[in-house]
């Protein structure tokens, strides 16, 4: 309970300072500069994730296991291996970042004005992907606040500590150049922060004595070859919009459509609270084939999570122009896409724990399923609809791919366990 309690206190401080962090950059530069940041960013986020989803969820599992079997040797193995694939994804990624826009840059102008943004990428991504690897350590050994710190916390202290230096007492404006290198000093500490965490905490755990290094490749090779694309997908299909936004539209449309999801995305709080609550008893009652309390806890999850955010989809319907212009007066222009997308979380808060439910009750190929057809549809619907409607179709193809997913993962709790996990089910 304590590590509940603590990674919502974690991710509920972190979203804080996210939203500080985001005004007080929209203040400090142009929107056109902080839409380059975000889009920087973004592609670092994607390709960094990438680079770390072979060893990420494949390390939490085994890391749990070694260790609970005290099989310190294949923990070692596992560590080192992760460490080599993690780092030599990313260095690829890196390369591809700074070498593929100059081979296919069409304005050679536009190219040479952010040529130092990809180096800066491209010196961040294995950066960032080391710090996703390092994380998943600490979650398989069970420190699982610890692991939230880095990405919630310590990095985005850090950088905001960086830019008020660089800017109120160095004088250096910020524009996305000084940006990315304020950040990227963040990340390097928050790199080192972690992986001091991982000497301590998890290979600290090991016998001083522990002999050389056992290696399972074979069943390594194989698992990691499925996190490695379900986790891609999946992060695809998060950075869909942001990156078809920054690919088709000037970067100034990225800065107010990024501040528009960040104010949706707060009503994924009402998911984690949910979740925290709900998800770990849902394995319970399946073991026992509970199919009332399995139902019971749908119900309840759907209408706890409808109605955590239902003021704030009021308050963002009633406010949210007045709200964005806290960022801006141009910010506003995202009120509809925002609202789009809110309208595209309420319908994943009303669908409750189908996810969950799929996952916990060995139906996981479907999950990864509805993740292929929604990513497809996510990516195709973005680049259809972002030319003829800009931010607003961006917000279009990510909620109705939401909604898609969605209505899968329900069809197939309703189809396979006999569970109406949304919000419809009324009798608790």
């Amino acid at each position: 309970m304590r590590a509940l309690s603590g990674s919502f206190l974690v991710q509920m401080g972190g979203m804080a300072i996210a939203f500080v962090s985001s005004w007080f950059l929209a203040r400090l530069t142009t929107a056109e500069q902080y839409g380059l940041y975000i889009y920087a960013l973004s592609v670092v986020g994607l390709l960094g994730g990438m680079a770390a989803a072979a060893f990420d969820d494949l390390s939490v599992r085994q890391v749990a296991a070694y260790q609970s079997q005290q099989k310190y040797q294949l923990l070692l193995g596992i560590i080192k291996t992760g460490a080599a694939v993690t780092l030599g994804l990313s260095f690829l990624f890196a390369l591809i970042v700074y070498t593929v826009p100059q081979s296919i840059a069409q304005n050679q102008h536009y190219f040479n004005q952010n040529k130092n943004l990809l180096l800066l990428s491209a010196i961040l991504l294995p950066l960032w992907a080391l710090t996703q690897w390092g994380q998943a350590l600490l979650r398989g050994s069970k420190f699982v606040v610890y692991s939230q710190l880095p990405d919630a916390l310590i990095r985005p202290i850090l950088f905001l500590l960086l830019v008020i230096l660089g800017n109120f007492v160095c004088q250096i404006p910020s524009d996305a150049n000084t940006l990315l290198i304020r950040y990227t000093i963040a990340a390097v500490l928050s790199l080192l922060i972690c992986l001091w965490w991982v000497n301590k905490k998890v290979l600290g755990s090991m016998p001083l004595n522990t002999p050389k290094a056992h290696y399972d490749t074979y069943n390594w090779s194989k698992a990691a070859g499925v996190f490695f694309l379900i986790s891609s997908l999946n992060l695809i299909n998060l950075r869909t919009d942001v990156l078809a936004i920054g690919g088709l539209l000037p970067s100034t449309d990225l800065a107010y459509y990024n501040i528009g999801a960040k104010l949706s995305e707060l009503l994924k709080m009402a998911f984690v609270v949910s979740n925290m609550v709900f998800a770990p008893l849902i394995a319970h009652h399946f073991a026992h084939q509970n199919t009332t309390a399995l139902q019971r806890l749908a119900t309840r999850s759907a209408w706890l999570s409808v109605g955590i955010s239902l003021p704030l989809v009021l308050l963002l319907l009633l406010l949210g122009k007045p709200i964005l212009m806290w960022w801006g007066s141009p910010f506003a222009t995202a009120y509809a896409a925002m609202m789009v997308l809110c309208a595209g979380q309420m319908f994943n808060l009303g669908c409750g724990l189908a996810g969950n439910l799929l996952a916990m009750t060995g139906n996981e190929r479907w999950i990864f399923v509805s993740i292929i057809v929604s990513t497809i549809a996510n990516v195709a619907l973005n680049l259809w609809l972002i030319p003829q409607h800009g931010i607003l179709g961006a917000a279009y193809a990510t909620t109705i791919s939401t909604v898609l997913k969605n209505l899968i993962w329900v069809i197939v709790v309703y189809n396979k366990l006999g569970i109406n996990a949304t919000i419809l089910q009324t009798k608790i």
